[in-house]
């Protein structure tokens, strides 16, 4: 039985977020960025239960702090909790309770089997992904907040009652944050000399007829000088997005803004949003939409953005019924406070017997930020990369009890690990892509990360 109630209580996400980071595994999938598709932000701690795969080796959490250590793989591990936390309910929200957490692009190695030659020096896990019960939920247009619980393993109106003791006796700190420019060093992990010489080796690969499109990527770093919690409401102040994420485990926090949807179920439609095309914003009206009508004119982003969508229509045909995959929307473009972005929509009916793992499984990563076809692409990236990717370019969302689930792509995201702030950047190269370019693009792009951390209080 589903049970909702109001909070009683007025506050933000971005206090109650104060409240949640003092538990266990806190989470918050923020629509910074209210969309017709992004109204609602889940706030959420203390899962039920709690998967980990980290070095190999798969870990489960309870709800009061106890570890086991599992042989099988945590997609295999989830499956099974998945299908024990199942429940079928009439839902007045998008999202009740369930399963919330994040999927690394280092995932694929339970999928594929692909090299993996790259530099890991944060041990980002493959993933973490909990169940929770007893959620909030923001209403961004009404501004209202709502306590959401489902009745696993305790009576839903207990885990109801718990939160909203803990509302009453936290005292929030309601204090404006105020910043002041302060410029801070930023470093490249690889020079451009080195990209220059990767993005050469790739156009090769794609002379030879290896692959038509990959996305290369390069990592930048710069030292964290406030609290990851005081980077993210900087973030999402500067670069509202529709899919941003505050996700902290042990020492480290993501802190997303993430525009691009990858996955999106309900009621049995599935549907992913990738987006091929990017241009900066002007710096007056005149030149913010030439730049605009520039993107929505481009032959080379558009035939990226086409070859994007005949791989996610393969990979969604795997999970589908026959004859359902349709594109209702092949190119849009959609406005963000720094950047343009070109997007389109695939969708399709799934198959009854397909359990979340197993579209997990069909269609992880997403094509937009691996290249076509897939497989050899991801060979490349880690040939051709020097850093394992972790968390960037993997997924951040929630799979609720009802089996419908909303997941992101990990872009424009920083880690904030050991007073250091990391941050993946790239784009997708293609057989005319100039390296001066793309090369300039992926600091676009870094454009809003950058504002962010150089701040502080």
């Amino acid at each position: 039985m589903v049970i909702t109630e109001r909070a009683h209580v007025q506050v933000r996400p971005e206090q109650l977020q104060q409240l949640l980071v003092t538990y266990d595994f806190p989470i918050w999938l923020d629509s910074a960025k209210v969309t017709d598709d992004a109204r609602y932000s889940i706030l959420a701690a203390k899962p039920l239960v709690y998967i980990q795969q980290k070095d190999d080796q798969c870990y489960v959490y309870d709800e009061c702090g106890s570890v086991e250590q599992r042989k099988e793989s945590s997609l295999v591990v989830f499956n099974e909790y998945e299908e024990q936390f199942f429940r079928k309910y009439e839902a007045t929200l998008p999202f009740h309770s369930g399963w919330l957490g994040f999927f690394s692009y280092d995932l694929h190695q339970q999928i594929e089997t692909i090299p993996q030659t790259t530099y890991d020096d944060l041990s980002i896990p493959q993933m973490g992904i909990g169940c929770y019960d007893g959620v909030f939920i923001y209403d961004h247009v009404k501004e209202e907040l709502l306590i959401s619980a489902i009745g696993l393993l305790c009576d839903a109106n207990k885990r109801i009652r718990y939160w909203q003791k803990q509302l009453k006796t936290f005292i929030f700190q309601n204090e404006m944050l105020e910043f002041v420019p302060y410029l801070l060093p930023l470093s490249d992990d690889i020079s451009q000399s080195d990209y220059e010489a990767a993005f050469q080796q790739l156009k090769a690969y794609i002379q030879s007829g290896d692959l038509y499109q990959m996305n290369l990527t390069h990592r930048l770093h710069m030292p964290l000088t406030q609290t990851p919690e005081e980077l993210y409401a900087r973030l999402r102040t500067i670069n509202p997005a529709p899919f941003a994420a505050y996700v902290k485990y042990d020492d480290t926090v993501f802190a997303c803004s993430s525009p691009e949807r990858f996955l999106k179920v309900r009621n049995g439609i599935i549907s992913t949003r990738p987006i091929k095309g990017t241009r900066k914003r002007g710096e007056t009206p005149e030149e913010d939409e030439a730049l605009k009508q520039e993107l929505w004119e481009s032959e080379k982003d558009r035939a990226e953005l086409l070859m994007i969508i005949d791989l996610e229509r393969n990979d969604l045909a795997k999970i589908s019924v026959p004859g359902t995959v349709k594109v209702p929307q092949m190119y849009t473009v959609e406005v963000y406070p720094t950047v343009f972005h070109l997007v389109s929509t695939i969708e399709a009916q799934i198959r009854p017997d397909v359990t979340p793992a197993q579209i997990i499984a069909a269609t992880f990563p997403g094509g937009s930020i691996t290249g076509a076809p897939k497989i050899r692409a991801m060979e490349i990236i880690d040939e051709l990369e020097v850093h394992r990717r972790g968390i960037y370019t993997g997924s951040i969302g929630y799979i609720d009890c009802n089996r419908n689930m909303d997941l992101n792509i990990v872009i424009r995201t920083i880690v904030c690990q050991n007073n250091m702030a990391y941050f993946h950047v790239g784009g997708g190269i293609v057989y005319d892509s100039t390296v001066d370019f793309e090369y300039e693009e992926t600091f676009q792009k870094a454009a809003a990360l950058i504002a962010a951390l150089e701040q502080r209080r």
